[in-house]
């Protein structure tokens, strides 16, 4: 399949689908793991995400595993779940892409400008990448979930990482990875007639 790329045509016929088939249908030794992956789909096996965390600085992925592991003391092995580094920004990493971005003015539309940071609005984000610790549990019980889900809470209170974990009782989370939750309606008409009222009795007095 590597060849493919200097024919057009051979290219254009690696589909997903062919790329399965050929994974599927191939005798080779290597290609075992990613046979079983793919029956495990197929019976909707699927790894399930325990918790992902806001990463403020770079992490090693198998000191991460390694953590977990010690920390289980020998509850859970490195077979039992997955740890996964997600990069998020706007195809420039650090950078901002609109300070690469060249601009026009109706005054003189031949003259390329660039835009300052003090020359746009200050809700505009300014960071501009994102990282997200991810552990998934490979088995599909829910006591295999669970007990990875409390070793990766555990993890992030060492490490001490804004985390979001689901498990069967709902949401936790640490630090300020979420954004607070705000007042129920209902509770908030109530407060506001409270208010009304004792500004009323102040007015009578």
């Amino acid at each position: 399949m590597s060849e493919a790329i200097d024919d057009m045509l051979a290219y254009t016929k690696l589909t997903d689908h062919f790329v399965i088939q050929q994974i599927r249908t191939s005798q080779d030794p290597q290609l075992a793991q990613s046979k079983r992956l793919l029956d495990r789909i197929d019976r909707r096996q699927l790894f399930k995400c325990v918790g992902q965390a806001l990463l403020d600085r770079s992490i090693d992925k198998e000191s991460v595993i390694k953590i977990i592991v010690e920390e289980s003391e020998g509850k859970l092995t490195a077979k039992d779940f997955v740890v996964d580094v997600v990069k998020f920004d706007y195809g420039m990493k650090e950078r901002n892409p609109v300070d690469c971005v060249w601009f026009y003015s109706k005054d003189n539309p031949t003259k390329p400008i660039k835009v300052h940071q003090n020359q746009v609005s200050h809700m505009l984000p300014m960071v501009f990448k994102e990282e997200q610790l991810r552990v998934y549990s490979t088995g599909t019980g829910r006591e295999a979930c669970s007990l990875a889900q409390s070793y990766f809470i555990r993890l992030c209170n060492m490490k001490k990482l804004a985390y979001e974990s689901q498990g069967d009782e709902g949401f936790a989370h640490g630090s300020s990875y979420l954004t607070p939750v705000r007042q129920p309606l209902a509770e908030t008409r109530i407060n506001d007639t409270t208010k009304k009222r004792k500004l009323s009795e102040i007015n009578q007095m």
